[in-house]
């Protein structure tokens, strides 16, 4: 009974190893010595909310080194101040890493709401021309430069022909076997090229590029189109005769099944998953145009987390739902720690049940 056992805990391993595996970064950064940093990725892509990878000290000469498991090719990145170095990692890779020199936020900037850092590839020593950053990288500048010249030479009417031709060239590059990832990323940045072009049939993009297709949660050419296609989705849906019901299943029914039923009429979103998405996408976005009542849209986002058994839709569900309900009226307040005069600290959870009046204020510098 006991080998039986040892033998299924190897076989359990295997299969975990078999889907996941280490990515190591490293690197030498004396001017970040003794500072805590965190590598970063996102939970989803459409609130956007931020995930730590992995969270490391460097030391007093400078190293660092960052141990992350994950099971497929991701996006992630590291918060410097001002900057926001990007890295693509894929499982059972190392990579050792150059980061700019410490630069400390301005006052200005500090006090600034709208600051944003300044975003670039973060760089990797000894790689070659397969390397995903290399690729993306390389193809991102193509694309963009072929996309300026042709929309200035043809004034913004570029034609299907030349937009096909652009991609070809494009594609020379890239002779041969891809990685599925890279490939995809490709595929899905010339379905962008093609709606800005020439796409005028909605409809037929959306069978074309989403209807039963994978739903690729961390590929951003992904996620970037299909945040545009469906900005605010239900909206335009409703204005559609078969879709003009979909109000009265959201507000007056408060019924998912109902606003599936209605989605039903639209052949190009027959996909379940992807209908739960365009839901929650539209109902995030609407969340502040006043279409729809709150307490709706919240029914609905709680409606769509608890019927649904794909853990991606669960995490966005929730995602959502605290994006929209933080600091909105009866909802609970955000808790937060601070030091009182005498330099003890309290936390707003310590007044729970009580009144608190809180008085926030810029002190002149």
């Amino acid at each position: 009974m006991k080998k039986i056992s040892i033998v299924l805990l190897i076989v359990i391993f295997g299969i975990q190893n078999a889907f996941s595996q280490n990515v190591v970064i490293t690197g030498n950064a004396k001017t970040y010595a003794g500072d805590v940093l965190q590598w970063r990725g996102y939970t989803n892509q459409i609130t956007f909310h931020e995930k730590v990878l992995a969270e490391c000290k460097v030391d007093a000469k400078g190293n660092f080194r960052f141990e992350i498991n994950i099971k497929k090719p991701e996006l992630s990145f590291i918060h410097l101040s001002v900057f926001k170095g990007i890295l693509y990692i894929q499982p059972g890779k190392n990579y050792q890493i150059v980061l700019p020199q410490k630069q400390e936020k301005s006052k200005a900037d500090e006090l600034n709401p709208f600051f944003k850092e300044t975003e670039f590839f973060v760089r990797c020593v000894e790689v070659d021309s397969t390397d995903l950053n290399v690729k993306i990288k390389y193809f991102d500048k193509l694309l963009d430069s072929y996309m300026a010249e042709s929309f200035k030479q043809f004034k913004g009417k570029v034609s299907k022909n030349t937009v096909d031709s652009i991609i070809d060239l494009i594609e020379k590059e890239f002779p041969g076997k891809q990685n599925e990832y890279f490939a995809n990323y490709r595929k899905y940045n010339y379905a962008a090229y093609r709606l800005i072009a020439y796409e005028r049939n909605k409809e037929k993009f959306i069978e074309n590029n989403f209807l039963n297709k994978p739903i690729l949660w961390n590929n951003p050419a992904y996620m970037d189109l299909f945040n545009r296609i469906f900005n605010n989705y239900l909206k335009i849906l409703y204005r559609d005769p078969k879709g003009k019901a979909i109000p009265y299943n959201l507000i007056k029914r408060k019924s998912l099944t109902g606003l599936k039923s209605c989605l039903d009429s639209f052949p190009y979103l027959q996909n379940d998953t992807l209908k739960d998405l365009v839901i929650l996408k539209s109902l995030y976005d609407n969340f502040y145009k006043d279409d729809f009542p709150h307490a709706s849209i919240l029914f609905m986002i709680d409606s769509v987390q608890y019927s649904t058994d794909v853990p991606e839709i669960e995490l966005i569900s929730d995602n959502i739902k605290q994006k929209l309900t933080t600091l909105l009226l009866n909802y609970p307040a955000p808790d937060f720690k601070l030091k009182n005069v005498k330099g003890k600290e309290i936390s707003l959870s310590d007044y729970r049940g009580s009144f608190v009046c809180l008085n926030f204020c810029t002190p002149f510098l």
